[in-house]
Order: C-alpha cells, then sequence, then structure tokens
C-alpha cells in the first residue's frame, strides 16, 4: 500500500495535522477536508488531508504576503 492511500480516523488527522480533535472535525464537517462514511465512522483517506494542506498553502502563498495558514485555514 502506497503511503498516500493510509486511511486515516478523525483523532489520527488530528495528530497528523497537530492540531485538536475538536479542529479536525470542525474542518471535515464543513467540507474543508474531505471524508467517507463507513456506518456511523468517518475515515479520511491521507490523500484528502494532503489536498487540504496544498489548498491552504497555495491560497496563501498567492497572498502577497506569503503566509501559512492557521487551523482554521486563514493566513496568520
Amino acid at each position: 500500500m502506497n503511503n498516500e492511500d493510509e486511511i486515516f480516523k478523525v483523532e489520527d488527522v488530528a495528530r497528523y495535522l497537530k492540531i485538536g480533535k475538536n479542529s479536525a472535525y470542525e474542518l471535515i464537517h464543513k467540507g474543508k477536508i474531505r471524508s467517507i462514511r463507513i456506518g456511523k465512522n468517518i475515515r479520511v483517506p491521507k490523500w484528502c488531508v494532503l489536498e487540504y494542506l496544498q489548498i491552504q498553502a497555495d491560497l496563501c502563498y498567492n497572498n502577497a504576503e506569503n503566509r501559512l495558514p492557521d487551523e482554521g485555514g486563514n493566513c496568520a
């Protein structure tokens, strides 16, 4: 299995992004990080987390000040 084929639980997403579990749930609930449901369980393919990071980086690097996003997706 390729490294990008990994599947995360919400707790894993939070740990990977170094944010709180509630913040991870919020990003997923708002659709900023795509996810899938398997029964009552939320699973997030690693590529969806990487996609979120790339989108946030693109948004900020297109900003004249080249700031990195905070956990809410805002450039600090």
